[in-house]
């Protein structure tokens, strides 16, 4: 593993770690779930950001075990993946929390991505879902959690939106779609032999950012906790709105979660005169992708081929006051194709 990886996956855990809910404790009830929402206390905030600070001085165990995981990632999609390809989003989130759940000050891990396999009659053993995490508490409680780090764009703007109001990047998920498969369908699994028998408490681990109409009021959303991370979206014949002294960076998936700190000179990033160039010819590139066996070129082309090419993520950076060379984000911005 590089010391960028290094660097970027251990922010990501840091983001994950302390980061706020994603949802308020009212959103299962409603969608008519009896899961709870997963919310850190600041005694348990404040032994986690402690771990973290030795983490960083002994990264040994840390470095290995996200090392195998992309080994074994590599390896489990062979021929589909490249060698170079990072792990997506959503299972870099997963080991980054198991990781946590295996060698943090809290709690006590006891399985991980589980199968659930349908049960009928006869030899049918099809995979019908997987629950992520069984835990225990700190205090000896059983849990079940189901992590989701999710990214949605708010279509209205006023006083109130409701969750079929947000959309996801590329168009094809809804807030409200995503709310039921996750405290419904998901949270929903017994857990499997030896680990049923058991009253596994669900909650969900629901982390991210929520993006709102650039230059308009952010709606509320009873769903969603008050102090969600939040970032904007705006169309491409906008962003000369943007302020012109800072870059820009367009952020890929995997680095999607906690805000970007980089290394930059004058010829790194993108001002505002060469960003609407740098997307367009992004999309543009999309659009071209041919039908390869790889899994992010393919992902792309079925993205242009929907009724719209997806909106790119897009970090806004400014010189860090006390480090020469350090940018850091101040906010973040979907970009729309005008």
């Amino acid at each position: 593993m590089s010391i960028a990886e290094f660097e970027s996956d251990l922010a990501a855990l840091e983001w994950l770690l302390t980061s706020p809910p994603l949802l308020s404790a009212a959103a299962p009830g409603s969608v008519g779930s009896h899961a709870s929402v997963q919310r850190f206390t600041e005694l348990e905030l404040g032994a986690i950001r402690a771990w973290l600070a030795d983490l960083r001085v002994s990264p040994h165990d840390f470095v290995d075990f996200m090392s195998r995981a992309r080994d074994q990632a590599r390896t489990s999609n062979a021929p589909g993946r490249l060698l170079s390809e990072p792990l997506r989003l959503g299972r870099l989130a997963e080991r980054l929390l198991e990781y946590f759940l295996r060698f943090g000050p809290l709690h006590t891990h006891v399985a991980s991505n589980l199968p659930i396999r349908f049960d009928g009659a006869g030899s049918d053993r099809t995979t019908v879902g997987e629950i992520d995490f069984l835990l225990r508490s700190p205090t000896g409680e059983p849990l079940h959690w189901e992590l989701a780090v999710k990214y949605f764009l708010c279509q209205v703007w006023g006083k109130e939106a409701a969750a079929c109001d947000f959309k996801g990047p590329d168009s094809k998920e809804t807030f409200d779609y995503k709310l039921h498969k996750l405290l419904v369908r998901q949270l929903s699994h017994d857990a499997p032999a030896p680990h049923g028998g058991l009253a596994w408490q669900p909650q969900a681990v629901a982390r991210g950012w929520m993006f709102y109409r650039f230059g308009h009021a952010v709606p509320r959303c009873d769903v969603l906790s008050a102090d969600h991370l939040r970032g904007w979206w705006l169309p491409l014949d906008e962003v000369n709105q943007l302020n012109p002294r800072h870059r820009y960076v367009e952020l890929p998936r995997s680095r999607w979660m906690p805000p970007l700190r980089m290394s930059m000179d004058a010829t790194d990033g993108a001002n505002l005169s060469s960003l609407a160039a740098r997307l367009t010819q992004a999309w543009s590139q999309q659009a071209a992708c041919q039908d390869v066996p790889h899994a992010w070129p393919r992902v792309a082309r079925a993205q242009a081929l929907g009724k719209s090419p997806s909106a790119r993520l897009v970090a806004e950076l400014m010189p860090h006051v006390a480090a020469a060379n350090q940018w850091v984000e101040v906010c973040r911005y979907f970009v729309l194709p005008t």
